[in-house]
């Protein structure tokens, strides 16, 4: 044990550093409540009204105008008349208001805006728009339990039913474990399962499993004769392997015959629990817009409805001229003015990293913005901090969570960042892999639905296009494309 004085030197973020790291890594959505926020703990901060203030002297001006022309229409006797009518309230102090002055410190006290700027007119709280409420699955079905005639027993059971129905609108909960807990025979459950759970709206709720669920709604399409309701009841198996040829040997039917009906079974809901209680997604507002501009593309960022904030200079003024004013006091207020001045330093350069990072992106991936996915580029975080002469960190926060509406819709920022697979042979650059999967997509979409391509074939086609990519990377990316195998694809009209 002994004791020892070392030196050292180690970083380490402050507060205000750690705000200003955070601001960079959210979206203006989120910029919106931390200004609020701040606003609340934080007297000195408050909106800039230099566009407000602008519109009033226009008003001012347009008024002053106005007044201008009616009083050249005025005698000079009525002007006289209205001199000595001021004259007279002045006199009289009904306008006595005007020359009384504020006590800085007892507005200090009591929290009172020090900017002397007063308005009639209050800002509008934007509030986010409330969606409508919508019935959940077991509320849904518990409403239409009301339209049908059921006993005590029966409507203890069907809610008990509906109870364990889970999001898609299967039961799976067994019937025997159901008989068992409510302590009833385990045919009456199956009785009020089938002939009242399973014929509520949507067709295919109550199902057990999914060739019950794709049974329950052919039977109610009036499809319960049909090839379709054979091929589910007898080849259930073999068309989940999608071994159509067999389903036509096996049932005797012509495999054009066979094909169509499956394709009018893909058409029913495996899911009927979704129809109910769906929300909606949510809308992207973008954090930056690209446009393209007399020709050129330029960037904006998206932040009108977020306040420009500034610092009230009453309080500046109130701590130099105020005999009255305690230590505590300027203490309190100059560590307030450092807050909100590192807050709108921190929030102009977060406006600027974000433009720097979206200019480069538009530079590297220009190809993209002239003609869509099919150009993008292989590009990687690095190049654009070696662009901006950022860190790479730096450019991860920025891109992290954030939008940008462009000329093709709507993308993160991180879509824009796409490593490079395949080679074009004309150049020997690399592709991303975005623009092969884009390309694979259209080539499948185009293919002869009688012979469709296999992965080698689609090799060969993105070679006459001028791009190399490798069999297993075709059947990587068809595969995330949710694009079938040729044998799957194959027509048969």
């Amino acid at each position: 044990m002994n004791i020892s004085t070392n030196l050292s030197l180690s970083q380490k973020l402050s507060p205000q550093m750690i705000q200003s790291l955070k601001l960079l890594q959210i979206s203006n959505l989120q910029l919106e409540q931390i200004i609020k926020q701040e606003m609340e703990i934080n007297p000195l901060l408050e909106v800039s009204e230099t566009v407000q203030e602008t519109d009033q002297a226009e008003e001012a001006g347009e008024k002053e105008n106005s007044e201008k022309e009616t009083t050249s229409e005025k005698t000079e006797e009525d002007k006289e008349k209205e001199e000595q009518t001021e004259k007279d309230e002045w006199d009289s102090g009904d306008l006595e208001f005007r020359e009384e002055r504020v006590d800085l410190q007892e507005s200090l006290n009591e929290g009172f805006d020090l900017g002397y700027k007063f308005s009639e007119e209050q800002p509008v709280e934007r509030f986010e728009r409330i969606p409508v409420e919508q019935d959940s699955l077991e509320k849904n079905l518990k409403n239409q339990l009301s339209f049908i005639h059921l006993n005590a027993t029966e409507k203890k059971i069907a809610e008990y039913i509906i109870g364990n129905l889970n999001s898609d609108g299967y039961l799976t909960h067994p019937v025997e474990n159901i008989a068992s807990e409510m302590k009833i025979d385990k045919e009456v459950i199956e009785e009020v399962l089938i002939t009242k759970i399973q014929l509520l709206d949507p067709p295919g709720i109550g199902s057990r499993h999914l060739q019950e669920c794709l049974q329950i709604q052919l039977k109610s399409l009036k499809r319960g004769h049909s090839l379709e309701m054979q091929i589910v009841t007898e080849s259930f198996t073999e068309l989940e392997k999608r071994q159509y040829q067999e389903i036509a040997r096996k049932l005797g039917k012509p495999l054009a015959a066979v094909q169509q009906a499956v394709m009018r079974i893909a058409k029913l809901n495996p899911k009927p629990g979704e129809l109910i209680g769906l929300h909606k997604a949510m809308t992207v507002i973008p954090d930056l817009i690209v446009e393209k501009i007399e020709g050129k593309f330029a960037v904006a960022i998206n932040d009108r409805y977020i306040p420009r904030l500034t610092i009230n200079s009453g309080y500046k003024n109130f701590i130099k001229t105020s005999p009255t004013v305690t230590k505590q006091t300027k203490k309190f207020i100059r560590e307030k003015i450092n807050s909100a001045s590192w807050l709108i330093k921190s929030i102009e350069q977060r406006r600027n990293t974000m433009m720097r990072v979206m200019l480069a992106i538009v530079d590297k991936q220009i190809g993209f913005f002239e003609k869509g996915i099919a150009e993008l580029k292989p590009l990687i975080m690095q190049e654009v901090a070696d662009v901006i002469g950022m860190h790479v960190s730096t450019v991860a926060r920025v891109t992290n969570g954030k939008y940008v509406q462009t000329p093709h819709g709507v993308f993160e920022l991180k879509f824009f960042f796409d490593g490079g697979v395949g080679k074009a042979l004309s150049t020997s650059n690399e592709m991303s892999a975005t623009s092969i999967k884009d390309k694979i997509f259209h080539l499948v979409g185009d293919e002869n639905k009688n012979s469709p391509m296999s992965d080698q074939e689609i090799v060969e086609g993105l070679k006459k296009i001028g791009l190399h990519v490798a069999r297993r990377t075709v059947a990587k990316y068809r595969e995330q494309l949710k694009i079938l195998p040729a044998r799957f694809r194959k027509s048969f009209n």
